[in-house]
C-alpha cells in the first residue's frame, strides 16, 4: 500500500520545479508576445534563437521562428 500522505508531505518541501520544453505545452498555439534583451542586440538574439529552432516541430520553437 502506498501512503499518499508521504508524497504530500514531500511535495510541501519542494522549492523549485523545472520543465523541459517537451512537456511544457502539449496543446494550443503559443506565440512570442514580448522579448527583452539586455547587453545584446535584440535582432541578433532573435536571429540566433530562430536558427536554433528552425527545424523543430515543437510549438514553442515554431513560435520563436515565427517571431523572428
Amino acid at each position: 500500500m502506498i501512503k499518499v500522505e508521504t508524497f504530500l508531505e514531500k511535495a510541501g518541501e519542494v522549492t523549485a520545479v523545472a520543465f523541459d520544453k517537451i512537456v511544457t505545452i502539449t496543446e494550443g498555439k503559443p506565440e512570442v508576445a514580448e522579448i527583452q534583451i539586455f547587453h545584446f542586440s535584440k535582432e541578433k538574439v532573435i536571429q540566433i534563437l530562430a536558427s536554433l529552432e528552425n527545424h523543430t516541430t515543437h510549438p514553442i520553437g515554431k513560435a520563436i521562428v515565427s517571431y523572428g
